[in-house]
């Protein structure tokens, strides 16, 4: 999504991105001439053994990438913020962290260790936007 400019008579665009792990959970944040992409597990996905399986692929390994449900990038356009969002994915919070330091903002859902999709913990980058 790539917001340009704002509202009329608002600051910023009002965008909310839902936790699809956690009914109901939403985080709401402000834009404004930016772009934010999620890639994430909790659409496309497939389940063996009791255990689900991200489609996204560590292409470090050839095998699916497990416990982040998604990752979320804040940046100037499209192109750059769905980049990020899988390569961060594919990366987690701590290499993402050092790559990047604070250049794009990112959110991260993370997963249990065991990759049944209960989620542990949200992971957010100095500079995305906290909620209202």
């Amino acid at each position: 999504l790539r917001v340009s400019g704002s509202p009329p008579g608002e600051e910023a665009w009002t965008v909310q991105l839902e936790d699809h792990h956690r009914a109901g959970k939403r985080t709401i944040i402000r834009l404004r001439d930016a772009a934010i992409s999620t890639s994430g597990n909790y659409e496309n996905y497939f389940e063996a053994g009791g255990r689900r399986y991200s489609h996204i692929i560590d292409p470090r390994s050839g095998l699916p990438v497990g416990g982040i449900a998604s990752c979320s990038v804040i940046a100037p356009t499209c192109t750059e913020s769905d980049a990020w969002a899988t390569a961060c994915f594919v990366l987690g919070p701590t290499r993402s962290d050092e790559l990047l330091g604070d250049r794009y903002p990112r959110r991260f859902i993370v997963l249990d260790s065991k990759g049944e999709g209960v989620v542990d913990r949200e992971v957010k980058s100095r500079g995305f936007p906290r909620s209202p």
